[in-house]
């Protein structure tokens, strides 16, 4: 290991001016740029606002700043929470992030291959984004600037240099909303597969499925009849040639509710109006998502959490499932075991130090010995 480590020292020695001018590329361009441009003129403004903040992928960001995804560190420095979260693996809403990026860039990070990339689409992107709730944009390449400042949906708030903010007028920036459609409940076996063919079309953006396994039972609440794959693949398959299906038949919702929120990290409170209604909230779901004032919490289409409200105020808190509750258990089982074998190896650490060692449950004054070595350990 020590000449490994030599090595490797030697290595980074002989290129350390490569070293030295990254970090001034990465470093200078925060600070210069992004701190004192991008955060004052724009992030700044938006800090503590309702909704999501978004941006497209424009090689300036790296060129500039330092890396293009500079701006998912905003919700380390604001108030604001971002649509995508770092890589695929930080949360399973990162692969419906990922083709809503295809739809608002020029040049993307890339995409899993789960995901079929999209071209770009101002219009869809829009309804997208509204899906996600995403009430503020960042665009920096000329082609999204310009379908932005010409959609109606989309009023501009700030600029700086080539980077220019733009609102989301369509929506108020709440999590917890009342679709409107009843969501019908499908059963599958590929959930995340069947998400994203209703995410490619734009024409299922307002009718919710309920994503079930096969042996789950649907929500008492609703009055359809569940649907199988082969049926949803069907229903898409009819709305994209935009030709009516009798398969499936999505029932409106009328209720006028009253809805307000608290969202933070690992809770989720709203108070209701409407209760026993579906109540989406645009946050990824995730089997730790626990509820109080509903029954249960379900996966509705893309991937988000949906509830019906059994009592006025429901709160969904981050708990623990039963990978959790093994996990902590032998947890507490290898720390009780590193327990006993310290105490153990004292005791016999403590023994062999004694030169006379006597049991005295078992040995009176008169037994001893001091020349035998009956009781010597």
């Amino acid at each position: 290991v020590i000449p490994f480590a030599l090595l490797c020292f030697a290595g980074a020695r002989n290129n350390s001016e490569n070293a030295i001018a990254w970090a001034k590329w990465n470093y200078g361009g925060i600070h210069h740029e992004f701190w004192n441009g991008i955060y004052k003129s724009l992030l700044c403004p938006i800090d503590g606002t309702a909704g999501r903040l978004a941006n497209d992928l424009h090689p300036d960001n790296h060129t500039y700043f330092g890396s293009t995804r500079i701006f998912e560190a905003v919700p380390s420095i604001l108030n604001k929470a971002i649509l995508e979260g770092g890589i695929v693996n930080s949360a399973i809403g990162s692969l419906f992030s990922y083709y809503i990026q295809g739809e608002t860039s020029q040049n993307c990070a890339g995409f899993p291959t789960i995901v079929k990339p999209p071209r770009f689409n101002i219009t869809n992107a829009t309804i997208h984004l509204e899906m996600f709730n995403v009430k503020h944009f960042i665009a920096c390449w000329d082609n999204t600037k310009e379908a932005l400042s010409s959609h109606s949906a989309w009023k501009q708030i700030g600029e700086y240099k080539r980077w220019k903010l733009f609102e989301l007028t369509t929506h108020n920036g709440n999590y917890v909303t009342i679709p409107k459609f009843h969501p019908i409940p499908l059963k599958t076996t590929d959930w995340k597969k069947n998400a994203l063919k209703w995410l490619y079309n734009i024409n299922a953006a307002d009718k919710p499925f309920i994503l079930m396994n096969p042996n789950e039972p649907p929500p008492i609440e609703t009055s359809v009849q569940s649907v199988n794959e082969n049926t949803f693949a069907s229903w898409l398959a009819g709305i994209t040639n935009n030709s009516k299906s009798s398969e499936i038949c999505f029932k409106p919702i009328n209720t006028q509710a009253v809805i307000s929120e608290e969202i933070s990290d690992e809770k989720i409170v709203f108070k209701t109006t409407a209760l026993h209604q579906p109540h989406i909230i645009k946050i990824t779901w995730f089997p730790n998502w626990k509820v109080k004032g509903a029954k249960k919490v379900y996966r509705v289409t893309p991937c988000f959490l949906l509830v019906y409200p059994e009592k006025e105020k429901v709160e969904l808190f981050y708990g623990y499932i039963l990978s959790d509750k093994i996990g902590f258990f032998f947890t507490i089982i290898g720390c009780l075991t590193l327990l006993i074998i310290a105490l153990n190896k004292t005791i016999r650490l403590i023994k062999s130090h004694s030169p006379i060692y006597t049991p005295a449950a078992t040995a009176s004054k008169s037994d001893i010995n001091p020349c035998s070595n009956k009781y010597y350990d």
